[in-house]
């Protein structure tokens, strides 16, 4: 309990320090979110969700009707038809046309029906698609950042080491002076230092590894310093029980992403079916339109620009059918293809779905082995501390050898790797179950 307290107020006490010279320390949700927001994939799918947006306002327009309008002029030298009385005529004439249509379909299929569930059913796989790649890159990055932890505890645990072994080198030397121990201890213990500073080396160069691949995951600026918060809440709470995975496995089909964007998939092609199927029926369309002209030729008493668009106006309106008869074969390929897109849909689906089982029931496998590992590897350290306590008492009394000491010292070191291990492997999964519960990375309670 006491140790426990030492290390929070420790950590207090770095963090202030740290501030107060103003360093930083990025803590895994600022990494996530700086990641997320700096990655080049999510801003690809933020613009293709902008299309997606346009995509869905064409559809919705595509039930009101099309309107065009036309202006004309023409200049006319030499023979030409009067307009006032049919008569050819040889003189500069200057010719001017208006005109306006408009067409709506009736009725072609539900197509544009069909077309407007789809736009909208792609705009909401865009939003889903985001919200995944935005998990994605949050996952990735808390892998690395818990690497990253774990390699700089390895570093703590080889330094800590090494002191130790320095210290008890100048120990022996002082005993070996006094005749209380040899030279082969003084030896032996000059060569365990170096191997340990070896290791330490290795241990660091990994660390340094880590945080590069942290800054990569994140894309962070890779010549620029970034120092993350190593500080690890030492201890499981055994209540973090995770719901049963049959449980968990509804819970997740109904908020995943990946879930979401299979069923859309199936929704969507369906659609596409249906309007497929459509295309063999007639189609109904209206159209009108509305024209008029202004006619004048040189030595010629025309009317006034008034009064010829008055007289001179046309309209229309028609109602058109088109059915289809042959068209090469291409209709009844389009509901093949559609029909076989479908399906595949509906199979990725299926897929999709085994898949979200499979990693929810090993996630909670790997948290509750994690969890056991933990609290095993607690009372192995703590066996291990004691016995290596001992042994240190006896070494310096002379009743055990420089071996058994270090072989003593080594295994404690293998108990609080252990303990790291289990420790950072179960913070991953429990995070994981969370997610698969209903709460993304980002908006999970660090």
């Amino acid at each position: 309990m006491r140790r426990s307290v030492f290390l929070l107020m420790l950590s207090f006490c770095i963090a202030l320090g740290n501030r107060l010279h103003g360093q930083t320390l990025w803590s895994l949700h600022d990494c996530m979110v700086y990641a997320v927001e700096n990655a080049p994939k999510y801003k690809i799918q933020e613009l293709t969700n902008q299309n997606y947006n346009r995509d869905l306002r064409d559809a919705a327009l595509g039930f009101l009707p099309s309107f065009s309008g036309s202006i004309s002029g023409s200049f006319n030298n030499g023979r030409s038809i009067s307009q006032e009385d049919n008569s050819y005529i040889n003189t500069t004439s200057f010719s001017n046309q208006y005109g306006l249509s408009a067409s709506a379909y009736l009725f072609n299929g539900f197509q544009i029906v069909n077309n407007l569930k789809v736009a909208r059913i792609a705009r909401l796989q865009g939003i889903e698609e985001a919200q995944r790649i935005a998990d994605e890159i949050a996952l990735t990055t808390m892998q690395n950042y818990f690497n990253t932890i774990h390699a700089h505890g390895l570093v703590q645990l080889a330094r800590e080491q090494l002191a130790e072994s320095q210290q008890r080198l100048k120990n022996t030397r002082r005993m070996a002076e006094l005749g209380l121990k040899g030279e082969a201890d003084v030896l032996q213990i000059e060569a365990e230092v170096a191997t340990q500073d070896f290791n330490l080396t290795q241990q660091e160069n990994l660390l340094a590894d880590n945080l590069l691949q942290l800054k990569e995951s994140m894309f962070y600026p890779i010549e620029k310093p970034l120092q993350i918060d190593t500080t690890v809440r030492w201890g499981i709470n055994l209540l973090d029980q995770p719901e049963s995975p049959e449980t968990l496995y509804k819970t997740a089909l109904e908020h995943l992403p990946e879930s979401k964007i299979a069923a859309m998939k199936v929704e969507s092609t369906r659609y596409q079916f249906k309007s497929a199927k459509w295309m063999l029926f007639p189609s109904l369309s209206v159209s009108g339109s509305y024209g008029t002209n202004y006619f004048k030729a040189n030595g010629s008493d025309a009317l006034s620009f008034q009064k010829q668009l008055a007289g001179k106006q046309s309209k229309s309106l028609g109602l058109s059918l088109s059915v289809p008869l042959f068209g090469g074969l291409t209709r009844q390929s389009r509901i093949t293809r559609t029909r076989n897109e479908m399906r595949i849909a509906q199979y990725e689906q299926e897929q999709t779905r085994q898949e979200i089982e499979a990693t929810i029931q090993r996630a909670i496998q790997e948290m509750e082995g994690k969890s056991k590992e933990y609290i095993q590897a607690v009372k192995t350290v703590m066996a291990e501390e004691s016995a290596y306590a001992i042994n240190r008492r006896k070494y310096e009394e002379g009743l055990i050898n420089i071996l058994d000491l270090q072989t003593s010292s080594n295994r404690l070191l293998e108990a609080k790797v252990k303990r790291l291990n289990a420790l950072l492997g179960y913070q991953i999964k429990r995070r994981e179950v969370t997610y698969y519960q209903g709460t993304s990375y980002l908006d999970q309670d660090f």
